[in-house]
């Protein structure tokens, strides 16, 4: 008897328990076909809502710039007029969402709670004697962060009277809100010091090309290491961002910017590249970076070469909710430093420049010979020793050019002095600025003394206080005849007013 009663009473707990969770069950159901037949029922009260357009921008894993252009919206409806201000409140309801595609047979795009919002927070007013607002409930763009961009978002909203005796025509509104989400990209901008560096537009790309021509005398370089650019990007931003850089060893991409420039390069090795300030920033509502990004090429890591040689600066695409990712183009985020080096060494020339001191040499004996052509039979080479800087003697053309001094006797020199051309402001600029010196005493063998750098013209030089050029021998030289081959000058043609021999 007693087996028998715990058995009724162990399984009739058992069934009193399924009764009630199968109770719950259906009770949860009715709950959502009450919903269900609720928002059917007043379904059609509302009419479709114009569609609003909010745009924003990506900056990594995160939306800003969050901008509502024309908020979705409907009036608020009442079954009849009101007999004073009735004030209502929206708020968004997402579990409606499932209601609203059962009705409509769609399938509406999910977001995250947070990513609209009402304006007003929500509230709006019904005015006394009127059976519709005067304004509309607004739905705002309020955080795209996990939106889709050129998505069409319904927002569904449960209305609710907070004050006012009336009641509302329906409780349940949808609005529909499409979204437009641009992302946010930075490019490089410019080069910030006086290298030569500049914009380069070659073949209908456009890329940031630094060209250095580096001059390594005795070992000793006069290049400027550290190189510093800026950049920009595509649009003002409510937060302060940033990009970053790093050195970029791809083989393709060197490919193709020699593919680009029809030259072929040298890689300057890794070693020798130094990020010494990887990222810049962006304040708020600026497009362009207020600092710059810094980089230091170690000149005594790279060999001399014929051919130019690059290091490629790349912005890095990270994701990160601070910086911003680099365009998509071959061309904008990529910065190429190209280096030709030229090693010289001075040899038997003093370098840096010194005076040389002496007695002048006596220069009528002197003859000069160089190439004659139309385009410099005006200006012979005799010019150089009348002792007239007025007049000058001008290149057949285009550097390297070869000139030669017969003093007429065999001499013993301590070096020379060049005076450059001021015949005119403009033609200042055509002066040499390297020169190798043979020595040689039957004008047949040639005997290499060592490079000249004579450098550029001092800019606030002229005729009346002229800087002179001092090419000194270490070792005194003795000979008939010197040949001076001119291998730079600043504009290719050179121009020299006077030259003097200092015994």
């Amino acid at each position: 008897m007693n087996r028998l009663i715990n058995i009724v009473f162990r399984y009739g707990l058992s069934a009193l328990f399924i009764l009630v969770v199968l109770s719950n069950i259906v009770g949860c159901k009715k709950d959502n076909l009450d919903l269900y037949q609720e928002v059917a029922n007043e379904f059609s009260n509302y009419l479709s809502s114009n569609i609003g357009n909010a745009t924003a921008m990506k900056l990594g894993d995160s939306a800003v710039n969050n901008r509502t252009l024309a908020p979705a919206g409907l009036p608020v409806l009442l079954e009849s007029a009101a007999s004073g201000d009735i004030q209502v409140q929206g708020k968004i309801d997402l579990s409606l969402l499932s209601i609203y595609d059962s009705l409509q047979h769609t399938k509406s795009p999910t977001f995250p709670v947070d990513a609209f919002r009402l304006a007003n927070d929500g509230k709006i007013t019904v005015e006394s004697g009127l059976s519709e607002s005067t304004d509309t409930l607004k739905v705002e763009l309020n955080n795209a962060t996990h939106l889709k961009h050129n998505e069409i978002y319904l927002i569904p909203i449960k209305l609710k009277i907070l004050s006012g005796n009336s009641k509302l025509k329906s409780s349940y509104m949808f609005v529909k809100m499409k979204v437009l989400i641009t992302p946010s990209l930075v490019r490089f901008g410019v080069f910030k010091f006086e290298n030569g560096f500049q914009d380069n537009k070659p073949r209908g790309y456009y890329f940031l090309n630094g060209n250095q021509s580096i001059t390594r005398i005795n070992g000793k370089d006069n290049g400027n290491e550290k190189y510093m650019f800026s950049a920009r990007i595509n649009h003002p931003l409510d937060i302060e961002s940033q990009a970053k850089i790093r050195v970029n060893t791809s083989d393709t991409l060197q490919t193709w910017f020699e593919k680009v420039k029809r030259e072929k390069y040298i890689r300057i090795p890794e070693s020798a590249i130094k990020i010494l300030k990887p990222t810049v920033k962006f304040a708020i509502g600026e497009t362009d970076s207020r600092d710059s990004f810094q980089v230091h090429i170690d000149f005594q890591q790279i060999k001399p070469s014929t051919q130019t040689q690059v290091a490629i600066i790349e912005l890095e695409n990270i994701t990160d909710k601070s910086m911003v990712e680099p365009e998509n183009d071959l061309g904008s985020m990529y910065a190429f430093i190209t280096i030709n080096i030229q090693d010289f060494q001075t040899e038997n020339i003093a370098y840096p420049l010194q005076t040389v001191q002496g007695n002048k040499m006596d220069r009528s004996l002197w003859k000069a010979q160089a190439e004659v052509n139309d385009n410099n039979r005006d200006f012979p080479a005799t010019n150089l020793f009348d002792g007239k800087i007025s007049t000058i003697w001008k290149a057949a053309g285009y550097t390297p050019q070869d000139l030669t001094i017969d003093f007429g006797k065999t001499e013993t020199l301590k070096g020379f002095v060049f005076t450059p051309s001021y015949l005119s402001s403009y033609d200042i600029y055509y002066n040499f600025a390297k020169v190798e010196a043979y020595s040689s005493n039957d004008g047949k063998t040639w005997k290499k003394e060592g490079v000249f750098i004579a450098g550029d013209v001092n800019y606030q030089s002229n005729a009346d206080r002229p800087d002179r050029k001092n090419l000194k021998f270490i070792n005194p030289v003795t000979a008939k005849y010197i040949k001076f081959t001119i291998i730079e000058s600043s504009f290719g043609t050179p121009y020299i007013s006077e030259i003097e021999g200092i015994n």
